[in-house]
């Protein structure tokens, strides 16, 4: 189909026959032998019948295998992004994509990989935005306290403090008397 659309022609299809689903394999054989039979020019590449056909182990590990370590590019995944996006998946799908994900929970750090983490960002410079984002004071509207950092305030309130900025951003409705200053 790709080398007719590259010639710049465009294919034309029928439908022959409406059928009961079990016979569609049969029939598709049967018609793809006919239209050959009368000369016609057909981009099937094999005889049909391919609705019910099961792969092999064997060619399933090769699919596999050509997959594996694929380096798939920025562009690349740019365009299977814009693509997807506003896509609305139905419950069902949300659900089986919830399930696929079950477990898969990254693992708290272990103390040699967080000492390695931190070493490596030793004498790094945050951008001036980053440097904006952290340093935000944070004000308290009840009592009239100032906060140094959102980490700060959420300490006191004993709450988590990426909620605390969630709430200050206003991706959250907030529940507290906080605001940044």
């Amino acid at each position: 189909m790709y080398s007719i659309i590259v010639k710049g022609l465009r294919p034309f299809m029928e439908v022959l026959e409406e059928c009961n689903i079990d016979d569609v394999d049969a029939n598709e054989i049967l018609y793809i032998a006919l239209l050959k039979s009368w000369g016609f020019k057909l981009t099937n590449i094999e005889s049909g019948g391919s609705i019910h056909k099961s792969l092999s182990e064997e060619t399933k590990a090769k699919i596999s295998a050509s997959g594996k370590g694929r380096i798939i590019s920025f562009e690349t995944r740019d365009k299977m992004s814009k693509a997807n996006a506003g896509q609305k998946r139905s419950d069902i799908t949300k659900q089986n994509m919830s399930k696929a994900r079950t477990g898969m929970r990254l693992k708290p750090l272990t103390a040699e990989h967080r000492k390695k983490v931190s070493e490596s960002n030793i004498g790094k410079k945050w951008s001036p935005k980053t440097l904006e984002l952290k340093s935000k004071i944070v004000f308290d509207t009840n009592t009239g306290i100032f906060y140094q950092s959102a980490k700060e305030a959420a300490a006191v309130y004993d709450i988590s403090s990426d909620n605390l900025r969630r709430y200050l951003r206003g991706d959250r409705t907030n529940k507290t008397s906080l605001i940044y200053a």
